[in-house]
């Protein structure tokens, strides 16, 4: 992705939108989940620059807190679909306390600090929720541990570069985004509309195929413009993961 297109990248996250497609598994439906960035990145932030949250070593240590379905392996294999662009890769821990991520299935929402500031939440502290993800389908669970893990990598949200031009119809979002998941306006402001400010971190060209973009559906934006959920990395996402992690310009 150029280098704008995850924006600063090395942060990751405040805010994932992801729509659901679960499984005939649940009695009940399944509520949709917004993906939310933890941390201290947040729109309008003056970025202290990519190394602060870029791991600097080859391998990260996953802890998982419990493993609901079983589904530990698969979480990896997935998450390491990023490790032949950025060179990390990701292993399991069975030591908790030495661990530089921790999952939970049992924590509300999709969520995930950014970068190496993962490393540096108590140990006890969970620091990527995957929120009962087992039960979605198999694309959606994709979808969601890839975006996740960019996070980890310290990608932010695509929707919030702050050279993409959305023209957003307010009306219709901020209705959407209370209909279907009850927020409210201002926090569809820090979370969707302000993009990410930076004096240091390398931007390049915006990506709306990314995997760290929100969905937008019909009628959100005064254009016509849709996006469709991604559900795999798109040629950008590995060119711009590649990029930041070997120190190299966008052009």
């Amino acid at each position: 992705m150029n280098t704008k297109s995850i924006a600063v990248l090395l942060f990751s996250f405040s805010v994932c939108w992801i729509s659901f497609e679960p499984k005939s598994i649940p009695a009940k439906p399944l509520d949709q989940h917004l993906c939310t960035i933890r941390g201290r990145t947040r729109p309008g932030d003056s970025l202290q620059g990519e190394g602060r949250l870029l791991w600097t070593r080859k391998t990260v240590s996953v802890y998982f807190l419990d493993d609901d379905a079983n589904v530990r392996d698969r979480v990896l294999k997935i998450a390491n679909g990023w490790q032949p662009y950025s060179g990390i890769r990701f292993l399991r821990s069975y030591n908790q306390r030495s661990s530089d991520i921790r999952i939970s299935f049992r924590t509300r929402g999709w969520w995930s600090y950014v970068g190496s500031e993962a490393s540096q939440i108590k140990k006890d502290s969970v620091t990527l929720s995957l929120d009962q993800l087992y039960l979605y389908a198999p694309a959606k669970f994709k979808s969601v541990v890839l975006h996740e893990f960019g996070h980890c990598l310290g990608l932010l949200h695509e929707h919030q570069h702050p050279f993409l031009k959305i023209n957003w119809n307010l009306g219709n979002l901020y209705k959407y985004y209370k209909e279907t998941f009850n927020v409210d306006p201002p926090w569809v402001r820090q979370n969707v509309l302000n993009p990410y400010v930076s004096n240091t971190a390398v931007y390049c060209e915006p990506d709306k195929n990314s995997i760290m973009i929100y969905a937008i559906p019909p009628g959100l934006t005064t254009d016509g413009l849709v996006i469709e959920e991604p559900l795999d990395l798109s040629e950008s996402d590995k060119k711009f993961i590649s990029k930041i992690y070997n120190h190299q310009p966008c052009n």
